[in-house]
């Protein structure tokens, strides 16, 4: 017949207990100290991306506001009529880069923050020209006032986004 715990009837371990009454009796507590990190942490958002999303967020409100007291909240795609907040009355709507948010227009403003090459859109819409292939652009009815927009905002821009559109055309 196997020895048990005086305690709880386990099988003994030492000293005529059971292992987990021994433990609470004779073994020291671990002692647990945290390790120290001497790591830093690097930002999500660089300081200087954060300050210019703050101007950027400044022009899409500014964008906002101008088309609600012009009365145009209507998405550049398809010409839909944007839905509004109810409190604010602005428009719940994607802001979309004509020509792209990296580089300057030709009027010296970086385009991501350049108001003339930013319009409004229903985000269905915006997804789908990010999603739309070359061939159904070309034929889509928004197409003319696009190139239109990008040769006003930025002309290397234009004649890059034409020669891939002409390449495209020939490669029929």
């Amino acid at each position: 017949m196997t020895k048990t715990c005086s305690l709880c009837g386990s099988p003994r371990f030492s000293k005529g207990l059971c292992r987990y009454h021994w433990g609470i009796e004779y073994q020291k507590p671990l002692s647990r100290k945290p390790l120290k990190r001497f790591v830093t942490k690097i930002e999500y958002i660089s300081n200087k991306k954060s300050k210019l999303d703050e101007e950027y967020y400044t022009v899409c409100r500014e964008l906002d506001r101008e088309a609600r007291d012009k009365g145009l909240c209507i998405c550049f795609f398809c010409g839909g009529p944007l839905e509004t907040d109810p409190e604010t009355r602005l428009p719940m709507c994607d802001h979309h880069h004509l020509a792209g948010k990296y580089g300057k227009s030709d009027n010296g403003i970086s385009l991501y923050l350049d108001k003339s090459g930013i319009v409004l859109c229903h985000r269905k819409c915006h997804r789908e020209y990010h999603d739309i292939k070359i061939s159904e652009l070309l034929k889509a009815a928004f197409y003319d006032r696009l190139m239109e927009k990008i040769l006003y905002l930025c002309k290397s821009k234009y004649y890059n986004m034409k020669s891939k559109h002409d390449e495209y055309t020939k490669s029929l």
